[in-house]
């Protein structure tokens, strides 16, 4: 076997060995709220509904697609039917298969660079985590890596394939979500930058005067929008969805500049990646991507005896597009953690460069030996807390990738609520009432997706008979209005002839997610025959 093929055979390991690591135990932890609304619109997908676009936190459609395959490759064509592993194994698969775009950019990366850019991969905590979630920034940043490790490999040398690699790998990022396009303006600054020197100019415009030619451009814009149109329009059964989606480009302006939700500073994301610790919580850190890629973007920039090549300006262009990502994502007031997986991605396949640059720098010195047990200290380390983010901390506040995650307690609601369902003659079909200011109530439609009898209310609706059970969404802020309002709907607003007696099912409010939690009334008579069939 020729080194190239051990080369590949290496890599593949890594990709399945990282597929390997995600896939276990997808339903032990509840769904984020986000997970849920996803679930939801796959379930649509599901019931036979076209895809329709709409910019309030739904985005775009390629992760209800790969939902939709993976249930009904498990038999399943129900949102009361779906179970968290065959939606998540979706995001784990693409979570750990991006490991193979590693393999196209040998020409521009030492092995051994690229083989602990894999490692890196393999075991970052972040890119673990939340592979094993049900979100869009997965898929996302498996195409933004397509999509940069295509453009270098252009740059390096003009080639019809990788034009249109990237073009497509565009069109799906698109079609992931929005934000995209934050990714397309950090690659359109790192050309822009990386021939912005005379010399470097000069080099690639000699270099593209011979080989680029130039139907490339118009091929690449239409590619492009073929991709990205027939996937948004649903296949062709819904074309408004290309006016809706650009139109919604102006209500994710307005919320991304909005300092009064998910605000954060703009040192939020250096921090996440260097290092977040709490008391009694472990310390966290990729430190490890950091530095190596640090060291990669010195290596790349650093001054040569004459005109810079193809491949140089390949790793500037990676390099200026990684910094470019972050200083856009650090402006915006609006951060979530998730948002960081591209530029973590960027960093680690600079990390190769960085491998590299070591190598060289430490030659056959006997601190070789010395600095590779360090690395390997640290890569132990990444791996620990990959294992732990996803185990023992996989809903903990202690875990910095745990961002308004749904409390655990969750679980206990959902189990007794069925176990009432199995004592009713109705079944699934038992009434439940959901009060939730502003319609604040998820992930509880993903949890009570087997009843069929489910009213969700932003304010209650006196005209209706109370059902067996009402659910109240509760804050500090709110809790003795809500509480109030409950006790005057089942008492104060019914005829004395069809007042039913209610309790609250469990001693202490459920949560919901930090500083949201939920408080159950059960009819007195329900009630009872769960706590008969439980005590038998």
């Amino acid at each position: 076997m020729d080194r190239r093929r051990r080369f590949t055979l290496l890599i593949s390991i890594f990709a399945l060995a990282a597929v390997a690591i995600r896939v276990p135990a997808l339903n032990s932890k509840p769904l984020h709220t986000d997970e849920a609304v996803h679930a939801f619109k796959t379930g649509q997908l599901l019931a036979g509904e076209p895809f329709r676009y709409n910019p309030a936190d739904y985005h775009g459609p390629l992760l209800h697609y790969g939902g939709w395959l993976s249930a009904r490759l498990h038999g399943v064509d129900r949102f009361a039917d779906l179970e968290a592993s065959q939606l998540r194994i979706v995001t784990a698969l693409f979570g750990g298969l991006m490991l193979l775009w590693l393999l196209a950019l040998s020409p521009l990366v030492s092995r051994p660079g690229l083989t602990l850019s894999a490692a890196l991969m393999l075991l970052s905590p972040a890119l673990v985590y939340y592979s094993r979630y049900f979100i869009m920034e997965v898929l996302l940043v498996c195409f933004y890596l397509g999509f940069m490790v295509s453009v270098m490999r252009y740059l390096a040398r003009p080639d019809t394939k990788w034009m249109a690699a990237s073009a497509v790998c565009l069109g799906l990022m698109f079609a992931a979500k929005e934000t995209a396009l934050i990714f397309l303006a950090a690659a359109g600054l790192g050309l822009a930058l990386t021939a912005g020197l005379p010399a470097a100019r000069r080099q690639i415009l000699a270099q593209w005067r011979s080989s680029f030619p130039p139907w490339h451009s118009g091929a690449f814009g239409a590619i492009l929008l073929a991709v990205f149109i027939l996937l948004i329009s649903g296949f062709g059964t819904d074309w408004g969805n290309v006016l809706r989606y650009v139109q919604g480009y102006g209500g994710y302006l307005e919320r991304g500049l909005d300092t009064s939700v998910h605000r954060q500073p703009w040192t939020y994301y250096g921090k996440l990646l260097l290092y977040s610790h709490w008391a009694g919580g472990p310390l966290w850190s990729e430190g490890l991507i950091v530095l190596l890629a640090l060291g990669g973007a010195v290596r790349i920039f650093r001054p040569t005896d004459g005109a810079d090549n193809g491949r140089r300006q390949a790793g500037r262009f990676l390099a200026w597009s990684t910094l470019g990502g972050l200083v856009i994502l650090s402006l915006v007031p609006y951060k979530t953690p998730w948002n960081v997986l591209a530029i973590l991605a960027g960093a680690i396949l600079l990390a190769g460069y960085g491998t590299q640059a070591l190598l060289e720098l430490l030659g056959q010195t006997r601190w070789r030996m010395a600095v590779a047990g360090l690395i390997g200290a640290a890569l132990l380390h990444l791996g620990w807390q990959a294992a732990a983010a996803s185990g023992r901390y996989a809903a903990s506040p202690l875990n910095p990738y745990v961002y308004g995650h749904t409390s655990e307690e969750l679980a206990s609601l959902t189990d007794a609520l069925h176990r009432a369902a199995a004592v009713t003659p109705e079944g699934f079909d038992l009434p439940l009432q959901i009060v939730a200011p502003q319609d604040d109530y998820w992930p509880l439609p993903w949890d009570l997706r087997k009843f069929t009898q489910v009213y969700w209310w932003s304010a209650i609706d006196t005209s209706v008979p109370p059902a067996p059970v009402i659910v109240a969404h509760m804050t500090a802020a709110n809790q003795e209005q809500q509480e109030a309002a409950i006790a005057a709907y089942v008492y104060q607003g019914r005829p004395a002839g069809e007042r039913s007696v209610y309790m609250t099912l469990f001693g202490e409010p459920v949560a919901l997610r930090p500083g949201v939690f939920l408080v159950t009334y059960m009819a007195k008579d329900l009630h009872d025959r769960l706590a008969e069939a439980a005590g038998n």
